[in-house]
């Protein structure tokens, strides 16, 4: 919130914030709200939680991104039981995240 106060001091017009995270996307809305600069700004944030969730449905961030926890687990293992086997260490293994909009918000609101 505090970096995004001082920017809009500093800068006449945002198109976009890509945060770090959802805490950090939902500051920056905060901020844009109380200085009513967030009308055409796109906010992007990370994790998925319920606030991002609910800025979103409400059309104030445009999306978060889901990072599969459970996936990214499974993934862990499946290097450590490949390693266990004597098979080499892949160079990456790739856990897809899903980017949750508007579109499909209603997918991952917890009922």
């Amino acid at each position: 919130m505090k970096v995004t106060e001082d920017w809009i001091q500093s800068f006449p017009q945002f198109d976009a914030i890509v945060a770090a995270n959802d805490q950090m996307a939902l500051g920056a809305l905060q901020a844009l709200k109380g200085a009513d600069r967030l009308k055409g700004v796109m906010i992007s944030g990370v994790d998925g939680t319920a606030d991002a969730l609910n800025a979103i449905t409400a059309g104030e961030m445009s999306q978060t991104i889901f990072q599969d926890a459970a996936g990214q687990a499974k993934a862990a293992f499946d290097v450590v039981e490949g390693l266990k086997k004597g098979e080499p260490a892949p160079a990456e293994k790739l856990v897809p995240f899903a980017s949750i909009t508007k579109d499909n918000v209603q997918q991952y609101a917890k009922k």
